[in-house]
Protein backbone atom coordinates (compact mmCIF):
# COMPACT_ATOMS: atom_id res chain seq x y z
CA UNK A 1 0.00 0.00 0.00
CA UNK A 2 1.15 3.42 -0.96
CA UNK A 3 1.78 6.24 1.11
CA UNK A 4 -0.83 9.13 1.06
CA UNK A 5 1.02 11.78 -1.21
CA UNK A 6 1.89 15.35 0.29
CA UNK A 7 -1.59 16.46 -1.83
CA UNK A 8 -3.75 14.29 -0.21
CA UNK A 9 -2.35 14.89 3.08
CA UNK A 10 -3.26 18.20 3.30
CA UNK A 11 -6.69 18.10 1.45
CA UNK A 12 -7.69 15.50 4.66
CA UNK A 13 -6.03 18.15 6.59
CA UNK A 14 -8.40 20.63 5.31
CA UNK A 15 -11.07 18.51 6.21
CA UNK A 16 -11.17 17.81 8.90
CA UNK A 17 -10.54 21.70 10.05
CA UNK A 18 -13.71 22.40 8.24
CA UNK A 19 -16.14 20.11 9.40
CA UNK A 20 -15.33 20.80 13.19
CA UNK A 21 -17.69 23.13 15.08
CA UNK A 22 -15.94 26.74 16.13
CA UNK A 23 -16.70 28.25 19.14
CA UNK A 24 -19.12 30.62 17.44
CA UNK A 25 -21.24 28.35 15.73
CA UNK A 26 -21.53 26.17 18.95
CA UNK A 27 -22.86 29.25 20.66
CA UNK A 28 -25.52 30.04 17.83
CA UNK A 29 -26.18 26.79 17.96
CA UNK A 30 -26.93 26.63 21.70
CA UNK A 31 -28.86 30.36 21.42
CA UNK A 32 -31.20 29.03 18.84
CA UNK A 33 -32.13 25.77 20.87
CA UNK A 34 -32.89 28.05 23.98
CA UNK A 35 -35.13 30.62 21.51
CA UNK A 36 -37.06 27.22 20.45
CA UNK A 37 -37.40 26.26 24.01
CA UNK A 38 -38.56 29.52 25.40
CA UNK A 39 -41.25 29.12 22.31
CA UNK A 40 -42.26 25.46 22.43
CA UNK A 41 -42.18 25.36 26.94
CA UNK A 42 -45.36 27.74 27.41
CA UNK A 43 -47.27 25.45 24.66
CA UNK A 44 -46.06 22.24 26.59
CA UNK A 45 -47.09 23.96 29.49
CA UNK A 46 -50.50 25.28 28.24
CA UNK A 47 -51.32 21.77 26.81
CA UNK A 48 -50.46 20.25 30.55
CA UNK A 49 -52.96 22.87 32.02
CA UNK A 50 -55.28 22.24 29.47
CA UNK A 51 -55.09 18.32 30.26
CA UNK A 52 -55.75 18.55 33.99
CA UNK A 53 -58.87 20.69 33.46
CA UNK A 54 -60.48 17.75 31.30
CA UNK A 55 -58.91 15.22 33.44
CA UNK A 56 -60.84 17.32 36.63
CA UNK A 57 -64.00 17.54 34.06
CA UNK A 58 -64.53 14.00 33.45
CA UNK A 59 -63.77 13.62 37.54
CA UNK A 60 -67.08 16.16 38.03
CA UNK A 61 -69.10 13.89 35.18
CA UNK A 62 -68.20 10.83 37.43
CA UNK A 63 -68.98 11.99 40.43
CA UNK A 64 -72.22 13.69 38.79
CA UNK A 65 -73.39 9.82 37.53
CA UNK A 66 -72.65 8.48 41.09
CA UNK A 67 -74.97 11.24 42.38
CA UNK A 68 -77.95 10.54 39.88
CA UNK A 69 -77.63 6.85 40.70
CA UNK A 70 -77.50 7.80 44.42
CA UNK A 71 -80.91 9.60 44.23
CA UNK A 72 -82.14 6.95 42.54
CA UNK A 73 -81.86 4.76 45.57
CA UNK A 74 -82.69 7.12 48.29
CA UNK A 75 -86.01 8.49 47.37
CA UNK A 76 -84.88 11.20 44.70
CA UNK A 77 -83.01 12.81 47.12
CA UNK A 78 -79.05 13.96 46.59
CA UNK A 79 -76.74 13.06 48.82
CA UNK A 80 -77.17 13.67 52.60
CA UNK A 81 -73.76 14.33 53.84
CA UNK A 82 -72.60 15.56 57.30
CA UNK A 83 -71.10 18.84 55.63
CA UNK A 84 -68.96 20.65 53.12
CA UNK A 85 -66.30 18.09 53.63
CA UNK A 86 -64.01 16.27 55.85
CA UNK A 87 -61.93 19.55 56.88
CA UNK A 88 -64.68 21.49 57.93
CA UNK A 89 -65.10 19.14 60.68
CA UNK A 90 -68.70 19.71 62.68
CA UNK A 91 -69.27 22.82 60.80
CA UNK A 92 -73.02 23.33 60.47
CA UNK A 93 -73.05 19.63 60.19
CA UNK A 94 -76.48 18.20 59.85
CA UNK A 95 -75.71 14.48 60.85
CA UNK A 96 -73.79 12.92 63.44
CA UNK A 97 -71.18 10.48 61.64
CA UNK A 98 -69.03 10.86 59.31
CA UNK A 99 -70.17 10.68 56.15
CA UNK A 100 -69.41 12.97 53.44
CA UNK A 101 -69.16 12.90 49.59
CA UNK A 102 -66.82 10.47 49.04
CA UNK A 103 -67.86 7.76 51.85
CA UNK A 104 -71.60 8.37 50.35
CA UNK A 105 -70.80 8.00 46.67
CA UNK A 106 -68.17 4.88 47.30
CA UNK A 107 -70.85 2.08 46.43
CA UNK A 108 -70.99 3.88 43.08
CA UNK A 109 -68.15 5.41 42.19
CA UNK A 110 -64.41 4.00 43.94
CA UNK A 111 -63.50 4.66 47.17
CA UNK A 112 -61.13 7.23 47.54
CA UNK A 113 -57.32 5.77 47.42
CA UNK A 114 -55.85 9.60 48.06
CA UNK A 115 -57.40 9.47 51.80
CA UNK A 116 -53.80 10.17 53.64
CA UNK A 117 -53.33 7.78 56.67
CA UNK A 118 -51.39 10.13 58.89
CA UNK A 119 -53.30 13.60 59.39
CA UNK A 120 -49.95 14.71 60.87
CA UNK A 121 -47.41 14.49 58.78
CA UNK A 122 -45.36 17.25 58.85
CA UNK A 123 -44.39 16.83 55.46
CA UNK A 124 -46.97 17.70 52.43
CA UNK A 125 -46.72 14.95 49.49
CA UNK A 126 -48.42 14.44 46.39
CA UNK A 127 -51.19 12.35 46.80
CA UNK A 128 -52.39 9.74 43.78
CA UNK A 129 -54.32 10.40 41.39
CA UNK A 130 -58.14 9.93 42.50
CA UNK A 131 -61.45 10.48 41.27
CA UNK A 132 -61.90 13.01 44.00
CA UNK A 133 -58.43 14.90 43.54
CA UNK A 134 -58.35 17.34 40.49
CA UNK A 135 -54.59 17.26 39.23
CA UNK A 136 -53.92 21.08 39.28
CA UNK A 137 -56.24 21.99 42.23
CA UNK A 138 -54.29 19.66 44.21
CA UNK A 139 -51.07 21.52 43.68
CA UNK A 140 -52.59 25.12 43.53
CA UNK A 141 -51.15 26.85 46.91
CA UNK A 142 -53.84 29.61 47.95
CA UNK A 143 -51.97 31.72 50.77
CA UNK A 144 -55.11 32.51 52.10
CA UNK A 145 -56.82 29.25 52.80
CA UNK A 146 -53.64 27.35 53.07
CA UNK A 147 -54.95 24.75 50.57
CA UNK A 148 -52.06 22.43 49.16
CA UNK A 149 -51.14 22.43 52.75
CA UNK A 150 -52.40 21.17 56.02
CA UNK A 151 -56.23 21.98 54.90
CA UNK A 152 -55.96 19.28 51.94
CA UNK A 153 -54.76 16.86 54.17
CA UNK A 154 -57.28 17.19 56.93
CA UNK A 155 -59.78 16.91 53.78
CA UNK A 156 -58.49 13.47 53.16
CA UNK A 157 -56.76 15.04 49.62
CA UNK A 158 -60.30 15.57 48.49
CA UNK A 159 -59.96 18.76 46.14
CA UNK A 160 -63.64 19.29 45.61
CA UNK A 161 -66.53 20.59 48.08
CA UNK A 162 -69.92 19.58 48.04
CA UNK A 163 -72.89 22.36 47.97
CA UNK A 164 -73.63 21.75 51.85
CA UNK A 165 -75.50 24.68 52.07
CA UNK A 166 -75.45 27.77 50.29
CA UNK A 167 -75.18 31.60 51.49
CA UNK A 168 -78.16 33.78 51.00
CA UNK A 169 -78.08 37.35 50.05
CA UNK A 170 -78.07 38.40 53.76
CA UNK A 171 -74.75 37.29 54.34
CA UNK A 172 -75.86 34.06 56.11
CA UNK A 173 -76.02 30.09 55.75
CA UNK A 174 -79.29 28.42 54.43
CA UNK A 175 -80.01 26.23 56.63
CA UNK A 176 -83.36 25.43 56.81
CA UNK A 177 -82.70 24.18 53.03
CA UNK A 178 -79.61 22.18 52.74
CA UNK A 179 -78.49 20.71 49.66
CA UNK A 180 -77.36 17.81 51.47
CA UNK A 181 -80.67 15.38 51.59
CA UNK A 182 -82.34 17.60 49.69
CA UNK A 183 -84.94 16.31 47.24
CA UNK A 184 -83.79 16.51 43.35
CA UNK A 185 -86.95 18.10 42.09
CA UNK A 186 -86.83 21.64 44.23
CA UNK A 187 -84.22 23.19 42.32
CA UNK A 188 -85.22 26.35 40.49
CA UNK A 189 -82.64 26.02 37.52
CA UNK A 190 -81.08 22.66 37.74
CA UNK A 191 -78.51 23.86 34.91
CA UNK A 192 -77.37 26.94 36.85
CA UNK A 193 -77.37 25.19 40.60
CA UNK A 194 -73.84 23.72 41.61
CA UNK A 195 -73.47 20.88 43.78
CA UNK A 196 -70.00 20.02 43.41
CA UNK A 197 -66.66 22.88 42.76
CA UNK A 198 -63.11 22.99 42.63
CA UNK A 199 -60.78 23.96 45.17
CA UNK A 200 -58.73 26.36 45.60
CA UNK A 201 -62.16 28.73 44.50
CA UNK A 202 -60.81 32.06 46.58
CA UNK A 203 -59.20 34.17 44.42
CA UNK A 204 -58.70 33.83 40.27
CA UNK A 205 -54.99 34.12 40.70
CA UNK A 206 -54.88 30.90 42.66
CA UNK A 207 -57.41 29.09 41.41
CA UNK A 208 -57.53 25.28 40.28
CA UNK A 209 -57.26 26.07 36.71
CA UNK A 210 -56.46 29.19 34.46
CA UNK A 211 -58.39 32.04 35.60
CA UNK A 212 -61.25 29.88 36.77
CA UNK A 213 -62.55 26.09 38.07
CA UNK A 214 -65.13 23.56 37.46
CA UNK A 215 -68.17 23.32 38.04
CA UNK A 216 -71.09 20.34 38.66
CA UNK A 217 -74.16 21.16 38.21
CA UNK A 218 -77.24 19.45 39.73
CA UNK A 219 -78.71 18.37 36.27
CA UNK A 220 -75.23 16.04 36.05
CA UNK A 221 -73.51 18.63 33.32
CA UNK A 222 -70.16 20.13 34.29
CA UNK A 223 -68.44 22.98 32.88
CA UNK A 224 -65.33 25.47 33.17
CA UNK A 225 -66.44 28.95 35.30
CA UNK A 226 -64.00 31.75 34.84
CA UNK A 227 -63.98 33.74 38.02
CA UNK A 228 -64.18 37.67 38.17
CA UNK A 229 -60.85 39.15 39.31
CA UNK A 230 -62.90 41.43 41.48
CA UNK A 231 -64.12 38.55 43.43
CA UNK A 232 -63.30 36.98 46.32
CA UNK A 233 -64.77 33.66 47.21
CA UNK A 234 -66.68 31.98 44.48
CA UNK A 235 -69.09 29.95 46.92
CA UNK A 236 -70.02 33.12 49.10
CA UNK A 237 -70.83 35.27 45.44
CA UNK A 238 -72.67 32.74 43.55
CA UNK A 239 -73.17 29.22 45.68
CA UNK A 240 -77.14 30.05 45.76
CA UNK A 241 -77.37 30.48 41.90
CA UNK A 242 -80.62 27.92 40.36
CA UNK A 243 -81.30 27.03 44.07
CA UNK A 244 -83.84 29.67 45.23
CA UNK A 245 -82.81 32.50 42.05
CA UNK A 246 -83.19 31.63 38.34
Amino acid sequence: MKPASASQARAAAGWRRGSAFTLIELLVVIAIIAILAGMLLPALAGAKSKSYQAYCLNNERQIGLAIAMYASDYNDRFPLCKNWGRAWGNAVAIRKDDMWMPELLEPYLIKNYARPTNYTAKTVREPPRSTFTCPSGIRTWEPDAGWTGQFAIMNDHVSYVWMHVYWRTNGTHELNKPVSGRPTGQVVNSSRAVLVWDMPYWRREHSAHPKGINLLFADAHSGFNALDPKEYDWYFNHSRQGWDEP
